[in-house]
C-alpha cells in the first residue's frame, strides 16, 4: 500500500466541448478522474487526491489534495459552467 498524492488536471478550454468522446470531451474527463480518484483511494484510503483546470484564463487549482470524493465532484460540476477560453498546458503542468 503505497502513499500517493495525485494532482488530476482537467481541460476545460473550448475543445472540450466536442463530441468527439461521447457524450463530450469534458464528461470523459469527468468519468476518468472519478475512476482515478476512487483507484488511488482504493489502493490506500490514505491517498489523496486534487483537481485542477487548465483551460479559460489559466491554469486554475480547483481542490487541493484530498480524500474526500465529493469535492472532487462538486469541482468538476463548478468546472463545467466555465467551458471556455484555450487550453493552457504548459502552464497549467
Amino acid at each position: 500500500m503505497v502513499l500517493e498524492a495525485v494532482m488530476v488536471v482537467v481541460d476545460n478550454s473550448e475543445s472540450s466541448r466536442n463530441g468527439d468522446y461521447q457524450p463530450t470531451r469534458f464528461d470523459s474527463q469527468a468519468d476518468a478522474a472519478n475512476v482515478i480518484f476512487q483507484t488511488i483511494t482504493n489502493s490506500n484510503p490514505e491517498s489523496s487526491v486534487g483537481l485542477m483546470s487548465m483551460g479559460g484564463k489559466g491554469p486554475e487549482v480547483l481542490v487541493t489534495l484530498t480524500t474526500e470524493q465529493g469535492k472532487i465532484l462538486e469541482g468538476l460540476h463548478r468546472t463545467k459552467n466555465k467551458i471556455k477560453g484555450s487550453s493552457h498546458l504548459a502552464t497549467g503542468i
